[in-house]
């Protein structure tokens, strides 16, 4: 009892030194680590939202704000689909992960489950989307994690993170020269948190981190962000989206070969540029006529690979969301996510009357 209380008592007078000098023994840039980490800010955390992957270069962190144990947004789920329930899994950027959406049930995937159970069709959808991707990294997800999961129905909701490469006149259909890691993501492992309760704790860990940098967990490389418009716009007409098509057809390919159908839904933006008055995007803003052109691009791509290898192709036009519903060039409010959903359920709807699936799958009630 003795010496656990003598080690009690040193801890204790350690643990007050050491938040005493906590501004004098921990490096500064440790403890921008720390503060960030402990924020109560979602914003300031988006760091530990990620984490790295040696083939599909990152990925949302399992068990993370709202991902679940296998790193999706959204609410856990069976290796195996349910049998009385159909399985979908939407990919996608920002767009379709839910950006604009608090919550991952008003992101458009949640919303389309919701609805398609009001019209007496029982679903499961998985929202395998995840910021800043695009088909490169949605191919390579589909390879390591997506086909173990034997979805019914793949929606690929894509077109515009692809636009950036064609502003490029060095164009790479492999996107190898596009982007890559600037620092590395952290994760808290189990107990780690409560750990740095302790000044203690925090002055390793602040030496630990010293060197780590916060700004941008996942860099595009600088010639992406510095292009002449004109230039950008001469390029996006004399390049052809090669990378963008190959990347939609490995993943239709990989779909099909594991029984699954695809759903072609081509990403929509904000119609009018009055949107950047409101919600400037500065590097969209200033290439937006380039961007365009790109975005038209890769659309009529998909209207390509739609009728040359039949796959379903619902297109939403930009127009049919309110520019209200917009919160900036790409994002759309929750409002603006159920519009999708119920796009996508009207036409899913009507095609599941002759699609032959593992089940008789129908919508029992009307739209």
């Amino acid at each position: 009892m003795l010496a656990v209380c003598s080690i009690a008592v040193a801890f204790a007078m350690l643990e007050g030194a050491a938040r005493y000098f906590y501004e004098d023994l921990a490096p500064e840039g440790g403890r921008k680590v720390i503060k960030r980490a402990l924020s109560s800010d979602i914003a300031k955390t988006d760091w530990l939202y990620y984490k790295s992957h040696p083939y599909m270069l990152y990925m949302l962190a399992p068990n993370e704000r709202d991902t679940n144990s296998r790193g999706y947004r959204g609410p856990e789920f069976t290796d195996a689909p349910p049998s009385d329930r159909l399985r979908i899994l939407a990919l996608g950027g920002s767009t379709t992960w839910g950006q604009g959406a608090k919550t991952y049930d008003q992101a458009w995937p949640g919303q389309l489950e919701a609805i398609l159970a009001r019209r007496g069709l029982r679903t499961e959808v998985i929202n395998g989307a995840f910021p800043a991707a695009t088909t490169a990294e949605l191919a390579a997800h589909y390879v390591f994690k997506h086909k173990a999961y034997k979805p019914d129905i793949v929606i690929l909701h894509v077109g515009w993170n692809d636009t950036l490469p064609l502003l490029s006149k060095h164009y790479h259909a492999a996107y190898d020269d596009y982007r890559g890691w600037k620092s590395p993501p952290l994760a808290f492992r189990p107990g780690e948190k409560h750990l740095l309760s302790f000044a203690i704790m925090r002055i390793a860990y602040a030496w630990w981190f010293q060197h780590t940098a916060l700004d941008k967990f996942i860099i595009v490389n600088d010639r992406y962000r510095k292009f002449d418009p004109a230039q950008a716009l001469k390029s996006a007409k004399e390049n052809f989206p090669e990378g963008f098509s190959r990347n939609v057809e490995t993943i239709i390919d990989l779909a099909r070969a594991h029984g699954a159908r695809v759903i072609l839904f081509p990403t929509t933006v904000a119609w009018d540029t009055a949107i950047f008055e409101r919600s400037p995007a500065p590097n969209s803003e200033r290439v937006w006529p380039a961007l365009m052109v790109s975005l038209e691009k890769n659309r009529a791509v998909l209207r390509e690979i739609s009728k040359r290898k039949s796959v379903m192709h619902f297109e939403l036009l930009d127009r049919s969301i309110p520019l209200r519903e917009f919160i900036d060039h790409a994002h759309t409010t929750p409002q603006g996510h159920a519009i999708k959903a119920r796009f996508i359920a009207d036409k899913m709807c009507a095609m599941l009357k002759e699609a032959r699936l593992r089940h008789e799958f129908r919508c029992s009630k009307s739209l």
